[in-house]
């Protein structure tokens, strides 16, 4: 893991999978390589909703990234607010 790209204060701080923060005591191990990828973070349609009603709700509906509303969406699984594009040229 990448200790540059962790999430400050995040449960899941990882961009890459879903181990809570209070596993990081565990990097390296044995036990660190199998949970990462049972818990890897899979772009699913549910996710890709989830960020594009935030995004609505922020740039459409003036709603603060910080706000409870938005952190209801974000905080359980560490999301955050970016669209990716898998656009190839």
């Amino acid at each position: 893991m990448l200790m540059a790209c962790l999430k400050y204060l995040a449960h899941c701080p990882c961009p890459r999978c879903l181990v809570l923060k209070s596993r990081i005591p565990l990097l390296g191990t044995k036990t660190d390589t199998k949970q990462r990828k049972q818990l890897a973070r899979v772009d699913t349609e549910d996710r890709r909703h989830k960020i594009e009603l935030v995004r609505r709700l922020m740039f459409e509906g003036g709603v603060n990234i910080t706000s409870e509303k938005i952190e209801t969406f974000l905080r359980p699984t560490s999301l955050t607010p970016t669209r990716v594009c898998r656009c190839y040229f």
